[in-house]
């Protein structure tokens, strides 16, 4: 009723992000005037942007299971508040990355708190072999070769060990060969090492077995003395300049005083160039020599088949009255003992003894005969 007012205001053709307050005024003719304000507020909705460099592919540093990685690390930026600082999760540029792959993701957050994030791989390769070490040649008498594994080594991320043997198929498992009975001659073993990345190393080595010596001693002749005989030299052992071992025995003599009453075993050892050592050894009674009938051994006795593998047969021929049987090992163990026999024929079970040299003593009436049995 009093004029048109005149409206004017401050508003800005844009507003920027945030809250802008507004004001209104109305003037009428009568310069009367009347304001009003109001907030116009204006969100950043508009995501941050980040750019990841592309995956990253490095060898792990020489002797060592992990690598240090240098890249250039993204910034984020925001076209209404201008750039952020990207912040990530994993190791960073720089860092020392373990062998393996590593995920790195860095994440932008502006003024509004919209985020963005991107992704990107490091993986370091392991391309540094493994070390396998062999021991030195061996050379044995024994074919049961043991403590002959290898030693090995891998920075990173450990490793399996296989191991052929040239001409020998046995062994005792899948990454030793100690415990192997090798052939009598010169085998190769080779050992292969190869870790978690397929990267591999090799060595090899021998193994001699040199065989023993064949050696042999002379039975007693005669095999039954009395206590009160003079000592007199041993049988013949070959090869020349082995050792004699038993009661008795002193030097090459042998002497039934001090060796006393009983069967006694007189061992032959000889040693070779290679240090391999074997021995023989023989039997002889030494009896008192009071009431015994002196007669050399039975007669008419048969023991087969010698070398046994799981029976001796014994054969009493003519003999008719009881007999004793005593098995003894080349030791002195008795391993068998039968008492009043009067079966003229004997089976002797030998299938669960060593093999080895025993001796048969079969005796009756004070006459007796000692047989040298080898158990194959």
């Amino acid at each position: 009723n009093c004029g048109t007012p005149t409206i004017t205001n401050n508003a800005p053709v844009s507003f920027p992000i945030g809250n802008t307050t507004v004001t209104w005024t109305s003037t009428d003719a009568s310069s009367n005037t009347i304001t009003c304000t109001q907030v116009v507020t204006v969100v950043d909705a508009e995501v941050p942007t980040i750019s990841c460099p592309a995956n990253i592919t490095v060898n792990n540093d020489a002797g060592m299971c992990d690598a240090v990685v240098t890249y250039t690390a993204p910034v984020g930026t925001d076209n209404c508040t201008g750039a952020t600082t990207a912040m990530t999760a994993g190791l960073g540029s720089g860092a020392t990355f373990p062998v393996g792959t590593t995920t790195e993701t860095y994440t932008v957050t502006d003024a509004a708190n919209n985020t963005f994030s991107c992704s990107f791989t490091v993986t370091v390769v392991d391309a540094e072999a493994p070390t396998v070490t062999c021991p030195t040649n061996v050379a044995s008498c024994d074919p049961l070769v043991n403590g002959i594994a290898p030693t090995t080594s891998d920075n990173c991320t450990g490793e399996t060990v296989a191991y052929t043997l040239t001409g020998v198929t046995t062994g005792s498992g899948a990454n030793d060969a100690s415990g192997t009975t090798f052939n009598v001659g010169v085998t190769t073993v080779l050992y292969t090492v190869t870790d978690a990345s397929n990267n591999q190393d090799t060595c090899s080595f021998t193994v001699t077995i040199n065989p023993l010596p064949t050696v042999a001693i002379a039975a007693f002749n005669p095999d039954t003395v009395c206590l009160t005989d003079p000592a007199f030299v041993l049988p013949v052992g070959t090869p020349a300049a082995g050792t004699y071992s038993g009661n008795g025995v002193s030097g090459s003599n042998f002497d039934p005083n001090a060796a006393g009453a009983g069967t006694h075993y007189v061992v032959y050892t000889f040693t070779d160039t290679n240090s391999c050592t074997n021995m023989d050894s023989t039997a002889i009674v030494v009896q008192s020599c009071v009431g015994i009938n002196e007669a050399n051994g039975l007669s008419g006795v048969n023991v087969f088949p010698n070398p046994a593998n799981n029976v001796i047969n014994v054969n009493l021929g003519a003999i008719t009255t009881a007999v004793n049987f005593t098995l003894t090992s080349i030791d002195g163990k008795v391993v068998y003992k039968a008492n009043n026999v009067n079966d003229t024929k004997t089976a002797i079970d030998i299938s669960n003894n060593a093999k080895g040299v025993y001796f048969l003593k079969v005796e009756t009436n004070n006459q007796q005969q000692i047989f040298k049995v080898i158990k194959q």
